[in-house]
């Protein structure tokens, strides 16, 4: 037997319309679908009843599994569309120039290929709830990637108990040890990822881990396994029933009640769920898979009692959005980064409805033009033989052109006046993580910078060939920390749209760390990049607030005087910089993040000229604008070179190792490390 076919259900393709409509109502930003990514959660314990339905029923028929031609059938339907969204996310990434192009999307191209994309936002720390960054058009390929390790491994694990010391017992034991296996593993798992989530290593390791997310999976294969226990028991191989037992009329209504009480449950959750809903972390996962697995009982359930939640799911509208879901999938996350407000013109309900329009067109195109081809074997022989590696060498080849671009960047004449001339160069120790180096100007000011991630990307600009200008320089910044350290603040949060989250574990001791960190070099300057984080919406006591707040502009005035007097030292000069303006990456809605406000930038300016007001013999205010964005307004390239970041924040400095300075950032160091030694050397700072 070449596997083994399920009877039709209807209802299922209904189920996946359901589920991948909630995904797509999510990324488009609807309010009341706030918890829409439980959907991704509907397909893992889907996806676990099927497979492990079909394996079971071809074991039940055949006493065996043939592996090689399950594996081929899920290649026919996954990899041909998968392929076609590497490359044609590959060719915009080569085409949209650096200042566009998402940061290392080589990596996520090879990781998505590899099937491993979970396990790279994992170690690369890309999730859902990090700071503003430019999103990649495959991170949702991550779900995907779990799938295919569970099809890869679990086909493997169900021959292993269902062929373990064969013998005539009854069919009915092999499976009853399959079904402790999956009942087992899916508390295991969940029970795993409460242990981790209270352990410390953050959501993105428990929402991305397949260790973790298994429970989905394997409460869909508990299902499975039990209602062919319940068929397959009795009638051994050689049976070819897959159906579900037919309900008696009591067990029907029962059948019934519970398929709504699932739907009703799933319908809560999607609308009360956040991302970083802590009970979701807590055993949530799995009440919302013993949900979604009530509501496929009830709609495989056969027998004459009429059942709503089946009714609705076989309804032809949403059997038919169902019956395209896998494309739906791949290609709504990409349109929807590149569909927004500023890419369109539209907002609100027409940009949803766009979104959504071209969703479903490419959609469409790649399951007749791409997927039925392949999965029916309209395509065979050579022309499958030629055609497969070939698109995987074009996949591949599309990655790397890609990655390749993401790195490059436009040439520039270097800055016209060049480093301080006529002094007399010297070689010293300075100290630190510096070393000897050689100085051009002499003796050198050792300067250290602070602040946040917008700080140390600026310092890296700063720090290029500083000794050319007489200049030591420190980089000491703490990533994800603003003035204001008590609170949630509401970052923008990738694929998950929004979500409030408390500050990096660091800042609550950032401004002792810096003084630390003064006492041991010793500089005679330091300066501070840091505001970014205020900029954010807030969550204090119960309440949003931010900037334009009179309340929360004290609190981030007197959080900066704070700053002050936890580091200052005697005759050693604050400086404080500008807070460039940002450009982050549009909310899920299309509109734009509340951190590129001009009313917010101006006020964390003004509040940092205020500083430099109250203490003027200490602290001093540089204002870095007229060199990163001149003009008043963002944009990535300043003079035809490239400035800032794709991801509309931070300074660029290349892609590691291959660090570079910058156009842009040449002329401020110019300008701004004269500035520093002038004011050390020939100030008057009390």
């Amino acid at each position: 037997m070449q596997g083994s076919e399920l009877a039709y259900r209807p209802a299922l393709d209904g189920l996946r319309g359901v589920a991948v409509l909630a995904v797509l109502l999510y990324h488009g930003g609807v309010s009341w679908a706030g918890g829409g990514f439980l959907g991704v959660e509907a397909f893992f314990v889907l996806s676990g009843y099927l497979i492990t339905s079909l394996l079971v029923a071809e074991w039940l028929k055949d006493g065996t599994i043939h592996l090689g031609n399950f594996w081929a059938r899920r290649a026919r339907r996954l990899l041909p569309a998968l392929f076609a969204l590497v490359v044609v996310c590959a060719v915009y990434e080569s085409v949209v120039g650096v200042a566009h192009a998402v940061p290392d999307f080589g990596a996520d191209g090879l990781s998505t290929l590899l099937y491993v994309g979970n396990w790279h936002q994992v170690w690369t720390g890309n999730g859902y709830f990090a700071q503003a960054a430019l999103v990649s058009p495959l991170q949702h390929t991550w779900s995907l990637a779990i799938e295919e390790q569970f099809y890869l491994v679990w086909p493997l694990a169900v021959v292993a108990v269902l062929t373990y010391r064969q013998s005539p017992r009854a069919n009915g034991n092999r499976l009853g040890a399959l079904l402790a296996v999956t009942s087992i593993g899916a508390v295991a798992s969940a029970i795993e990822m409460i242990w981790i989530y209270h352990g410390g290593s953050g959501l993105n390791r428990v929402y991305y881990g397949t260790d973790t997310r298994a429970q989905g999976l394997l409460v869909g294969a508990t299902l499975a396994v039990f209602l062919a226990r319940r068929t397959g028991r009795a009638r051994g191989p050689g049976s070819t029933s897959t159906r579900a037992p037919v309900p008696s009329g009591h067990e029907g209504w029962v059948m019934t009640v519970i398929g709504v009480a699932g739907a009703v449950g799933l319908g809560v959750a999607i609308a009360q769920a956040r991302g970083n809903s802590g009970w979701l972390y807590e055993g949530g996962w799995l009440a919302v898979d013993v949900a979604v697995v009530a509501v496929i009982a009830a709609a495989t359930a056969t027998g004459t009692t009429f059942s709503p939640v089946r009714a609705v799911l076989a309804a032809w509208p949403l059997r038919s959005v169902g019956i395209i879901s896998y494309g739906l999938y791949l290609w709504h996350f990409p349109l929807m980064l590149w569909l927004t407000s500023s890419s369109t013109g539209a907002s609100g309900a027409a940009l949803l409805w766009l979104r959504l329009g071209a969703s479903f067109g490419a959609a469409i195109v790649s399951f007749f033009v791409i997927e039925q081809p392949v999965r029916r074997r309209r395509v065979r022989g050579l022309a499958l033989r030629v055609l497969t590696p070939a698109a995987v060498s074009v996949s591949l080849a599309a990655v790397l052109v890609a990655w390749s671009a993401g790195e490059a960047v436009a040439s520039v004449p270097p800055p016209s006046g060049g480093p301080v001339q006529g002094h007399q160069t010297c070689s010293l120790e300075v100290g630190g993580p510096i070393g000897r180096q050689v100085y051009h100007v002499c003796p050198p000011v050792k300067m250290l910078i602070v602040g946040d991630s917008i700080g140390l990307t600026l310092g890296m600009q700063l720090g290029f060939n500083d000794q050319l200008f007489g200049i030591a320089s420190t980089s000491d910044a703490k990533l994800g920390c603003g003035f204001v350290d008590t609170g949630q603040s509401n970052e923008y949060v990738n694929e998950y749209g929004t979500g409030y989250g408390p500050p990096n574990d660091l800042c609550p001791d950032a401004f002792s760390s810096w003084r630390a960190e003064e006492r041991q070099l010793h500089p005679q300057a330091l300066v501070l990049e840091m505001g970014y984080w205020d900029e954010l919406d807030w969550r204090q006591g119960g309440r949003q607030v931010n900037l334009g707040d009179p309340s929360f502009d004290r609190e981030v005035a007197q959080r900066m005087r704070t700053f002050v007097k936890a580091v200052e030292m005697p005759h050693i000069p604050i400086v404080l910089l500008s807070v460039p303006l940002v450009d982050p990456p549009p909310w899920p809605d299309g509109s734009p993040a509340p951190q590129a406000s001009p009313t917010r930038h101006r006020i964390i300016n003004a509040l940092l000229q205020s500083l430099a007001k109250e203490y003027p013999r200490t602290v001093h205010y540089f204002d870095i604008s007229p060199w990163v964005t001149p003009g008043g307004r963002f944009d990535a390239y300043v003079d035809g070179g490239i400035c800032r970041n794709s991801d509309g924040v931070h300074l660029y400095v290349g892609a590691f190792p291959n660090l570079t300075p910058t156009y842009c950032g040449e002329h401020l160091q110019e300008a701004f490390l004269a500035y520093v030694r002038e004011l050390v050397l020939g100030g008057d700072h009390g």
